[in-house]
């Protein structure tokens, strides 16, 4: 017999680690990584967020949910979860019950008013078959560090933090905070979280935290940096990254002496990133040589939730953007209402309630403006045009630089009137995960 519920708050260590340490037994993942209240605790995903499976009575099979906001442009938020160590205990694997708990992680996030998920795992097609899309690659570019030559400009200091302290945190923390106000899909962080994160980061010999400061001591940006040892010459990844600078010519003057703080300082062969394309050090290291070593097959999968609660957050972003910086207004729609269904094939059975957008120039301004209707005024109507696209393209035009929106209007993955385009462009546009500079997801 098959139960599938949430664990109980005495199940966590005394069933919960014992199967974890069943399923991943031999990879990083065991139960020293597996600690989660003690060496992991920032995310952690909370015992009462997780779906087992029973059979018999014994706990066979897991998938944890880490409950997190993101935010877009405008301080909107958007509760979603994460799904993480799903496993089932290799007696019991192949009877569907990955299958079974996947699907009722999604019912357990829809009843939490969860919009969106996100998760990071090798077998794609599992996921796919459940809804996530690879829509973000795992990216990663690797640079010689014999191009670096240039010392940069400005007077720049650059510490490697041997302990965590109470300015550093907050330094960090009033960076993030300022420079995530026009960043879309953020992932938000308390300073909580900040402090764990570095006081975590300082516990392994190989990981360093750097800070930049200018010549008054105020916080210009952090890093965390991971050397990897080697026979011959270490290597030095970047895992997170974040300059506040003001303007171009100051960003490339402090990125440039960053690099040649970590050549300097630790004297790798390579140096490599893993942040966005757009990211102004992976731009930097691009433009002196570095190899683009990005793949879908590493990347993250995401899935949308709740459709209507997902747009409604994206319009408001949108909306605050249009405003923050105008855009040119299509002439041929100056006003109009247009109903989105986002399936799982272009031209699969459509969504039961697809959601409407209505399209408008606020009369004081003249600034666009979309929002989305009531659910009264979803129903159906014969001269309301439609916008039809699946949700592998809905989230590859958000998440991924591969699919733009103007691509996927002209080879019809995005069906819509010709009276249209220049409306979905001027909205989608607006709100791509990858046209700025970022540092993590």
């Amino acid at each position: 017999m098959v139960i599938i519920r949430g664990l109980e708050e005495s199940e966590f260590l005394s069933k919960l680690y014992p199967l974890l340490e069943r399923c991943f037994e031999g990879s990083k993942e065991d139960k020293r990584f597996y600690n989660l209240h003690h060496e992991r605790p920032y995310n952690a995903p909370a015992w009462d967020y997780s779906r087992i499976a029973l059979v018999d009575g014994q706990l066979v099979s897991h998938v944890g949910i880490w409950s997190f906001t993101m935010s877009v442009p405008g301080g909107f938020k958007m509760p979603s979860g994460g799904i993480r160590d799903v496993c089932t205990d290799p007696a019991f694997r192949r009877r569907g019950l990955g299958h079974l708990l996947l699907e009722d992680a999604l019912s357990f996030m829809r009843s939490k008013d969860m919009a969106f998920s996100v998760l990071y795992a090798g077998p794609r097609q599992f996921y796919r078959q459940k809804g996530w899309e690879v829509a973000i690659p795992g990216y990663r570019f690797t640079l010689d560090a014999s191009r670096i030559t240039c010392k940069g400009e400005g007077d720049h200091a650059f510490t490697i933090n041997e302990t965590t302290s109470e300015q550093l945190v907050h330094g960090i923390f009033r960076m993030r905070k300022a420079t995530n106000a026009f960043l879309w899909f953020v992932v938000e962080r308390d300073i909580g979280y900040l402090e764990r994160m570095i006081d975590i980061s300082l516990q392994d010999p190989n990981q360093h935290v750097v800070s930049c400061s200018d010549s008054t001591g105020h916080l210009e940006g952090y890093a965390l940096l991971k050397v990897n040892p080697r026979n011959e010459r270490s290597s030095v990844q970047i895992l997170e990254a974040r300059f506040t600078t003001g303007s171009a010519t100051r960003s490339k003057g402090i990125i440039d002496a960053f690099l040649a703080f970590i050549k300097d300082r630790f004297d790798p062969g390579s140096i490599s990133v893993q942040l966005s394309p757009n990211h102004d050090i992976t731009r930097r290291m691009m433009g002196l040589g570095a190899l683009d070593r990005s793949s879908l097959l590493t990347g993250c999968m995401v899935q949308v939730v709740s459709t209507r609660v997902f747009l409604e957050v994206l319009l408001g972003g949108i909306n605050h953007m249009l405003r923050a910086q105008p855009a040119s207004i299509p002439s041929t729609s100056i006003s109009c209402r247009f109903i989105v269904r986002i399936g799982t094939k272009i031209n699969s059975t459509p969504e039961r309630r697809p959601c409407r957008i209505f399209f408008n120039l606020d009369p004081s301004d003249g600034i666009p403006r979309f929002e989305l209707a009531g659910g009264n005024e979803c129903k159906e109507e014969s001269h309301v045009p439609e916008v039809s696209m699946s949700r592998e393209t809905f989230l590859s035009v958000l998440f991924s630089p591969i699919l733009t929106v103007g691509d996927a209007l002209d080879e019809g993955l995005i069906q819509a009137p010709r009276s249209l385009h220049a409306v979905i462009k001027l909205m989608l546009d607006h709100a791509s995960w990858d046209l700025e500079p970022r540092d993590y997801f």
